[in-house]
């Protein structure tokens, strides 16, 4: 089988794929990198915490770094997490994970869609074999907001959930291989005053750590503005945007109602 090196993470939701993230596998390792796709080409990003005890981190999205140059969240082999904007020397972290190869199938990722009605139509080709491939996680069509956890297990494709998450498979730098786990999820709505909608990558947290622990983690929003047309090439050229931005993030199995500003709720 060829070895997967980019995929396109596409939501299918009321029969209609909807493009959310860009993953993309390292040629030499079991490195792997996630891209929010963006309507308007406007990125924001940065480290957070939330203090031991606690289970939800509220802030503004939009007070630490941003990009238009597509920015990309690192989940690196070596169990290092970083985020770093390519045309410039902002980096956000680096965190620490265990390595990849040691993960029994804990969940390291999550991908966070605002809203899924917001999504347009993902119309190119959908390829299902080769190097670049698209893959579905299908949401319910009552569903309005959900996200995408991903997991990770160094021997074999067993995850920590009782569902069964989609496996895609790639290889460590020993040429063992490691598996990456994706399951689809809902997730409570975002509360009143966010009009422009988004998808946002977190990760960076230790997943070996009990819920109540401090955590670190990294987030990396895009923002959607709804129209009609395609999807920004993400190799193309991306206008700035100056839009000021909250959303709701969700790292575990916590669902809270949130506020207009973001939040991130904590868990394993």
């Amino acid at each position: 089988m060829e070895r997967i090196r980019q995929l396109r993470l596409l939501a299918l939701h009321r029969s209609v794929p909807k493009a959310v993230c860009l993953i993309a596998f390292a040629k030499s390792d079991g490195s792997f990198y996630l891209v929010p796709f963006s309507m308007s080409g406007c990125f924001f990003y940065g480290a957070r915490r939330i203090a031991e005890g606690e289970i939800h981190d509220t802030f503004d999205s939009t007070q630490q770094l941003s990009a238009n140059a597509l920015p990309k969240l690192s989940v690196h082999e070596s169990g290092q997490v970083h985020l770093r904007n390519p045309k410039g020397t902002e980096i956000a972290g680096p965190l620490r994970i265990p390595l990849l190869s040691t993960l029994q199938g804990q969940h390291v990722c999550s991908v966070s869609v605002d809203e899924l009605d917001a999504l347009p139509a993902y119309t190119r080709t959908i390829k299902s074999d080769g190097a670049e491939i698209d893959c579905f996680v299908e949401f319910s069509e009552e569903m309005k907001s959900g996200r995408v956890l991903i997991f990770v297990n160094g021997s074999e494709p067993k995850f920590k959930t009782l569902l069964n998450p989609v496996v895609i498979p790639t290889l460590s730098s020993t040429g063992r291989p490691i598996y990456v786990g994706l399951l689809a999820l809902v997730q409570d709505p975002l509360g009143p005053g966010n009009e422009l909608k988004g998808i946002t990558v977190i990760g960076g947290w230790d997943p070996t750590l009990p819920k109540e622990a401090e955590l670190d983690y990294l987030y990396l929003r895009g923002d959607v503005t709804p129209r009609t047309g395609e999807w920004i090439s993400w190799r193309g050229n991306i206008k700035k945007c100056n839009s000021r931005r909250c959303v709701a993030h969700h790292v575990g199995g916590l669902l809270i109602n949130p506020p207009a500003p973001s939040e991130i709720c904590a868990g394993n």
